[in-house]
């Protein structure tokens, strides 16, 4: 089999980058926070969903709000620029020649994000962490 050209290797960077440009633009265009989609799980339930908030904190990620993105959802204020920073070193190592996984974390590292959702989206129900439930 042959080695996939530099452009092939960045085929999946560029295409994540470009939703990614595309997200960041409408996230920045939409100012008020108000009339953004709801959440299904809470407009049939009433409960947050761990992801509850995600929305208007990557908006106010996009304006550089960041204690408007911890309050509206910390978990994902603080693994937004995670992601950003992991996505630029896989790019990084695309750009170089390297053909590594797109998903090239052991399985682990995805059951610990699901456990830490699962315990976050506790927490929040309890005395202690429902200040974290979303504005």
């Amino acid at each position: 089999m042959s080695r996939p050209t530099r452009l092939q290797l960045l085929k999946e960077p560029l295409l994540i980058l470009a939703g990614a440009v595309v997200f960041g633009a409408y996230a920045f265009a939409w100012t008020p926070l108000t009339g953004l989609p709801g959440c299904p799980l809470h407009t049939l339930t009433g409960l947050y969903c761990p992801g509850c908030g995600t929305t208007r904190a990557l908006v106010c990620l996009a304006h550089g709000d960041f204690a408007g993105a911890l309050s509206n959802n910390a978990l994902a204020a603080v693994l937004g620029p995670v992601s950003a920073v992991v996505f630029l070193r896989f790019s990084a190592l695309r750009a170089a020649g390297r053909n590594v996984p797109l998903w090239g974390a052991p399985a682990w590292v995805a059951w610990g994000v699901g456990v830490v959702a699962l315990l976050w989206a506790a927490f929040r129900y309890t005395p202690w962490g429902g200040w974290l439930l979303p504005d």
